[in-house]
């Protein structure tokens, strides 16, 4: 039962290593402003995230019946009494999945980011161009009433 999990610990680890490999690919479409290929890596990612959650559904229920059969011991317990080939194995696995997370952490914190600023960017332009048809800036047709120096919003204050 113990090799179970590590096999399935090992899925994981690959399906993590994936994610990572997505997440990179995604901070370049990014930047790049690449729709399409954004919209293929979140497609890929969900199926990726789906995988990764049943496989965890796997260990979770393998380490339960073990721990059902030694009831007394706690998982960290468990990977101590077993044999130390298969312990070792275990706890490796379990360390590179853990720095693999938080790897995949980071990288997800910058790619927050870099989705923060562009919709912060798409918002300022369409704030732009919404408010740019009720400016007149210096140019106003001579056939329209004429407003007055203090009332005009424009980029020069002096008449040519």
């Amino acid at each position: 039962m113990v090799e179970f999990i590590i096999q399935t610990l090992e899925n994981m680890i690959i399906t993590q290593k994936q994610l990572i490999s997505l997440s990179e690919r995604k901070k370049t479409a990014l930047i790049q402003r690449d729709v399409s290929e954004l919209n293929g890596i979140v497609g890929e990612e969900a199926r990726l995230v789906k995988l990764f959650g049943e496989l965890e559904n796997q260990r979770l229920e393998q380490a339960e019946l073990i721990l059902q059969a030694h009831p007394s011991l706690t998982f960290g317990q468990l990977a101590d009494a077993v044999p130390a080939e298969s312990g070792g194995k275990l706890r490796s696995r379990i360390d590179t999945l853990k720095e693999l997370m938080a790897e995949l952490q980071e990288k997800n914190k910058v790619n927050e980011q870099l989705l923060k600023d562009s919709l912060n960017f798409v918002q300022h332009m369409i704030g732009q161009v919404a408010h740019s048809g009720q400016r007149h800036f210096n140019y106003q047709s001579p056939l329209s009433p004429q407003k007055t120096q203090a009332g005009s919003r424009a980029f020069f204050d002096t008449k040519a």
